[in-house]
């Protein structure tokens, strides 16, 4: 539709029904519910990666395309992004299986043990251990919180058992959107005219070079997601944002003041600097961490509710930062240093750890009554690496 379009109105139609079949699309969630726990982080952090290898590919045609002198410049990228989604659709009805907490949700339990089996397990047996461990957790997930069954009705995630979820699930949701990455990803343009930077050419070339580097780094970030903490990886990314944004900010003020090429020059390489951090400690935890804190009754409306807020959030940013550079220019970052320390504080205080920990065990984390989530996590986890030590001691005092 928008490739075809012949006027501004069937474009924005396009851009509607797009937007509303990408809210539609619970990929991050499948993903999460698919994949053993030890691997979680990991295939999650790669499905998320992938998405840059279309943006990549798209990033490069769009610098061919400058020498287009005709309306075909912009009709041939949006036919090329519907190519792979065709290729999507035609196959995955073949390719991926369904989800066993689906199964367990539609009482279909030996469904669930044979996908167990094969994604869970090395040896693919249904009478394996580990396959009953996992059916029971989902069990006691599905019995322990209680949902309205009607597809519209979210009042469970007012209420004072599911309030906390709703909470962090909130604040991650704006997180998401207002962190400041939408200066490059929206808004790169006009941020490089702030340092002197306004040839078309050069600015595509600029964001090719930054989508090749969020798609590295989200690769180096989907190994790292699971050997570090998840409130590491948040702290790491919030506290790279807040020195990062500082340093454009001085350096935009310096380029402001003098002109200076230097200046210009350091910008660019806190932009890039900005890329690989944000990519390498947060990029992943988009796509995982608002699965993770979402019991399995409670995940597709979360889901549905987290897109919503995000999609609030990201409109209510998108239109901020045009008005924020239009009239203070590079003095926006100030916002965002702002906002990202106060972020940091609210991560340190109000979320729970969940790496290491399976779906059905992060529940009892915020379903505990009379403990703090945080503390239950944090306590879980210093319980297993204990557990760990003895157990390494334990062996080593056996092979003497």
């Amino acid at each position: 539709m928008q490739g075809c379009a012949n006027n501004l109105g069937t474009l924005m139609a396009g851009r509607f029904f797009l937007g509303f079949g990408s809210a539609l699309m619970s990929a991050p969630q499948y993903m999460a519910e698919i994949s053993p726990v030890h691997l979680r982080g990991r295939l999650v952090g790669i499905f998320g990666a992938c998405f840059q290898v279309g943006s990549l590919v798209m990033s490069g045609i769009n610098i061919g395309l400058t020498e287009i002198d005709s309306n075909w410049c912009w009709r041939i990228p949006f036919l090329l992004q519907g190519l792979f989604p065709l290729i999507f659709c035609l196959a995955i009805f073949w390719l991926a299986p369904e989800s066993p907490r689906y199964y367990i949700l539609r009482d279909r339990e030996e469904d669930a043990r044979k996908v167990i089996a094969k994604y869970h397990t090395t040896s693919g047996e249904l009478d394996h251990p580990l396959v009953e461990i996992v059916i029971q957790q989902m069990r006691d997930s599905v019995h322990r919180t209680e949902t309205f069954k009607q597809f519209w009705d979210f009042r469970i995630f007012f209420t004072r058992k599911v309030g906390f979820r709703t909470l962090v699930l909130v604040l991650y949701s704006i997180f998401q959107q207002w962190n400041g990455g939408g200066i490059i990803s929206t808004y790169l343009v006009p941020t490089l005219e702030t340092v002197g930077i306004d040839q078309p050419r050069q600015q595509l070339g600029i964001n090719l070079g930054l989508t090749a580097v969020y798609l590295i780094f989200t690769l180096a970030g989907s190994y790292l997601v699971d050997k570090i903490r998840r409130r590491t990886m948040l702290f790491l990314g919030l506290v790279s944002f807040v020195l990062l944004q500082t340093a454009s900010t001085i350096s935009s003020w310096q380029y402001l003041e003098t002109g200076s090429k230097a200046a210009a020059s350091l910008s660019i390489l806190w932009i890039f600097l900005f890329q690989t951090f944000s990519s390498l400690f947060i990029a992943t935890m988009h796509n995982l961490y608002p699965v993770e804190i979402l019991s399995l009754p409670l995940r597709a409306k979360g889901m549905a509710l987290y897109g919503v807020i995000q999609g609030a959030a990201g409109t209510i940013n998108t239109y901020g930062i045009s008005v924020g550079i239009s009239k203070i220019g590079y003095k926006i970052y100030t916002v965002f240093i702002v906002y990202n320390t106060i972020q940091l504080l609210l991560v340190y205080f109000l979320f729970p750890e969940t790496s290491k920990l399976s779906l059905e065990e992060i529940d009892s984390v915020f379903e505990t009554p009379g403990v703090s989530p945080v503390k239950m996590s944090l306590k879980i986890e210093k319980t297993r690496r204990k557990y760990k030590k003895n157990a390494r001691a334990n062996l080593a005092s056996g092979a003497d």
